[in-house]
């Protein structure tokens, strides 16, 4: 995938407000045939914790 492409989807989806799931989601449609070109909702998830780790605090009990 290129950056730019990336770097677009991701700032215009976290604009919008979507889930990563959603992002995944877009980045499978756009990519059927190459699955280089995506990222599973989880890497989504731990890429934004690690970027954003006071907005994406959870508590393990």
């Amino acid at each position: 995938m290129q950056y730019c492409d990336e770097n677009w989807i991701f700032r215009g989806a976290l604009k919008k407000q979507w889930s990563p799931e959603q992002i995944a989601g877009t980045l499978k449609g756009m990519h059927p045939d190459k699955p280089s070109e995506r990222v599973s909702h989880e890497t989504i998830y731990h890429t934004l914790h690690a970027m954003l780790p006071d907005v994406f605090h959870f508590e393990v009990r």
